[in-house]
């Protein structure tokens, strides 16, 4: 059997990964190019968080509210992406703010009318056992997984600092299905 085959699958899930990690547009919107077809969100965390509670890696500096949301795009059953989402509710206007509370669209599709850039902090790959807040509320089915960090930004000032965790076995199976 010709090595061919794997060798073209693996350059296309590595070009990707490529176009996932270090796209600065909306994730989403680059899932849906890849994937073909419009995915779901699914919210399975959404709490308010004080100042004291956030992560140090988090660069909000006022009182708050913060919002924390752990999400996962997801295409018939299969999980896209795993998503930790910062919000600094203060920093937002309303529009925006209650679209987040209403857990119906990703931050991408929230915001794309909204003047921000994305500033990456992080760009890596991680083992399962590295994503700690998704270990207790939902089966990860590889071992390892490219990793996003970013902040979204509004007039130099951050609104959100995401994590994005991307699957890419079942992002290839809808990729090669077309």
């Amino acid at each position: 059997m010709s090595q061919a085959p794997i060798r073209g699958e693996r350059l296309a899930q590595g070009m990707i990964q490529d176009l996932l990690l270090y796209s600065d547009g909306t994730t989403t919107r680059m899932i849906e190019i890849l994937v073909h077809q419009q995915v779901e969100i699914h919210v399975f965390r959404h709490s308010l968080l004080s100042f004291s509670e956030l992560p140090d890696h988090v660069p909000f500096t006022s009182e708050g509210p913060f919002l924390k949301r752990l999400s996962s795009l997801m295409l018939n059953g299969r999980y896209l992406s795993y998503n930790v989402v910062y919000a600094d509710m203060s920093c937002m206007p309303d529009y925006i703010a209650n679209e987040l509370r209403a857990k119906r669209f990703p931050i991408g599709k929230i915001i794309h009318e909204y003047d921000t850039r994305r500033e990456f902090v992080e760009l890596t790959t991680v083992t399962s056992e590295e994503m700690d807040d998704f270990h207790e509320i939902v089966p990860l089915s590889s071992t390892m997984y490219p990793k996003k960090g970013y902040h979204i930004l509004h007039q130099g000032k951050p609104l959100f600092h995401v994590i994005e965790y991307f699957d890419l076995p079942n992002l290839m199976h809808f990729h090669l299905r077309d």
